[in-house]
């Protein structure tokens, strides 16, 4: 199972590590970036991975990472990641 959500001109795809790897239950996200024409891939953080089966949806400035299963079991876990940031810098008139 793929989750797709597309957010400020990047797609943010969430899918199944390959059969074998390290945790077995876990997921990939790959980020695209249309304008440089690029993928990029982040490594799992080992204290909280990404789960297999989970969804992914866009909401203002943050992806959220909803569900999936561990083990057998559905988990009921929500992340929020904010995905787009503002940087305010101040403006000097003379």
């Amino acid at each position: 199972q793929v989750s797709v959500a597309s957010l400020a001109d990047t797609i943010y795809v969430l899918g199944p590590v390959a059969a074998g790897a390290t945790p077995p239950a876990g997921a990939t996200l790959a980020v695209y970036l249309p304008l440089a024409q690029t993928w990029q891939t982040f490594a799992a953080d080992p204290q909280l991975p990404l789960l297999a089966g989970s969804g992914l949806v866009a909401v203002e400035a943050e992806i959220h990472n909803l569900g999936g299963r561990q083990g057998a079991a559905p988990s009921p876990r929500h992340l929020a990641f904010q995905a787009i940031f503002t940087t305010l810098l101040p403006a000097i008139g003379k």
